[in-house]
């Protein structure tokens, strides 16, 4: 299971260069949906022919044959959240958490991902005045990424600000 949330957090973070983390799934304080909305269910393909599929409680994408991705919400490594017209894909990798906000809009499903390492940093410099952020480092003592735990204001406050960045736009297909 390990190898698989590990597939997971690699194939997102290849795309995302995430450098911001969670130690909980995000927003703190909101439900988990129990399965994606019936609007957010179906097959979907981005300008470079990636496809993602979503179901019921699951979704898979595919980056041709390279990088694919699976999510199961009948598990624990896969939380879903509504909040402020998004939804928030959240994706366990060990103990830490890779957050994905999703927006529908039309036929389109917009993806987020962490924005570039220097305006995360910026983002991070602010937050540290008001909650925790944990800097953790790779092997070599450089930065890997940040930890952070916000509540869900400080969550909504880190969205409005431009903590994530649409990478991804998908087409429905059907």
């Amino acid at each position: 299971m390990k190898k698989f949330i590990f597939a997971i957090a690699t194939a997102f973070l290849s795309l995302a260069c995430t450098v911001v983390r969670y130690e909980t799934p995000q927003p703190a304080d909101v439900a988990s949906l129990p399965q994606f909305p019936e609007k957010m269910q179906g097959l979907f393909i981005s300008e470079d022919q990636d496809t993602l599929e979503v179901t019921q409680f699951k979704f898979h994408f595919r980056n041709g044959e390279e990088i694919q991705v699976k999510g199961d919400l009948c598990g624990n490594e896969t939380v879903l959240r509504e909040f402020k017209n998004y939804f928030i894909l959240n994706l366990k990798d060990e103990e830490v958490w890779d957050v994905f906000p999703l927006r529908l809009k039309n036929d389109d499903l917009q993806v987020f991902f962490s924005a570039t390492a220097s305006r995360a940093e910026e983002l991070m410099e602010e937050l540290k005045e008001i909650a925790a952020v944990k800097e953790i480092a790779d092997e070599d003592g450089d930065l890997e990424y940040y930890l952070i735990a916000p509540t869900s204001e400080e969550f909504r406050r880190l969205m409005r600000k431009g903590l994530f960045d649409e990478r991804l736009l998908f087409k429905r297909l059907k």
